[in-house]
């Protein structure tokens, strides 16, 4: 908890901008800020720390892509990555966001969605039940 709280502390005296209060980002309130003609902001994360960072600094949207297979992981291309990688990523990108920051998305890996509907369902829905995205 004493680290979670110097990453925040640090997050938010970087840069010197102030925080604006917000609210917790989701679904409908991208879909307002579009029709309003305001810019999103969407920034990639994989970890706790980049998760706290993004979250100080106001972003709208907090993406945890399976491009984190070659930035995090090593692999030469984003194919190795697995469901469950990309569920451990969510995880932590979850814990370094508050509880009014910014919508997690999480992307589904190759090969856990194009086999059929119901498949991409079930990766869909394990995403968001252990991701917390």
């Amino acid at each position: 908890m004493v680290a979670r709280n110097l990453l925040k502390r640090f997050a938010s005296d970087v840069g010197g901008y102030e925080r604006r209060s917000r609210t917790k980002t989701t679904a409908m309130s991208l879909l307002r800020m579009k029709r309003l003609g305001e810019k999103i902001c969407m920034v990639t994360c994989y970890d706790y720390p980049s998760g706290v960072h993004v979250d100080g600094a106001n972003v709208d949207v907090a993406l945890c892509g399976d491009s984190l297979g070659m930035v995090a992981l090593g692999y030469e291309t984003t194919q190795p990555v697995t469901l469950d990688e990309m569920i451990h990523h969510c995880k932590a990108v979850r814990r370094g966001l508050s509880n009014d920051g910014p919508l997690l998305v999480c992307d589904l890996p190759f090969g856990s969605y194009e086999e059929s509907p119901v498949i991409a369902l079930r990766s869909a829905y394990r995403a968001m039940k252990e991701g917390y995205s």
